[in-house]
């Protein structure tokens, strides 16, 4: 399948919260994909899956880099990276346990911790990645971004 065919078949799959991968060419859950608000849709042409293993190659190939920038964010955010820190080390040492439903929409599904204030590592929101989305102003449809 071409990418101009996967592209049309993709405008009559959104109504069902479907999408066809460019990289893999396999169909799958709209929640399988990322935000990307440079796309027409406002999600990935690629799915997770796809994108993890695209990252992980240009990290190979660009390690001084992707360390240089990780860097600068942790000096640039030490109250975000202190929270994350506190927050997956509750999760590691089960003082914390991670619900399987998102507070905003009830809906069954891996669930991530939104933070309200850094300065409150363990008092977080289980949301699921489209309400997370939600809250921090990126949209899934067409012309999101924060």
């Amino acid at each position: 399948m071409n990418n101009h065919d996967k592209g049309d078949l993709n405008i009559a799959l959104h109504r069902y919260g479907l999408k066809v991968c460019w990289s893999c060419s396999s169909l799958k859950t709209m929640d399988e994909f990322c935000t990307d608000k440079k796309s027409s849709d406002g999600i990935s042409r690629s799915c997770r899956g796809c994108r993890s293993a695209d990252n992980r190659r240009w990290y190979k190939s660009n390690r001084s880099l992707a360390r240089d920038m990780a860097d600068r964010y942790k000096n640039k955010n030490p109250e975000k990276v202190a929270a994350h820190q506190e927050l997956a080390k509750a999760l590691r040492k089960e003082t914390l346990f991670r619900p399987n439903v998102c507070e905003i929409c009830n809906r069954e599904c891996s669930v991530e911790g939104h933070h309200e204030d850094y300065l409150k590592p363990l008092d977080v929101n289980w949301l699921c990645r489209t309400c997370h989305n939600s809250v921090h102003g990126l949209s899934v449809s067409k012309g999101g971004g924060k």
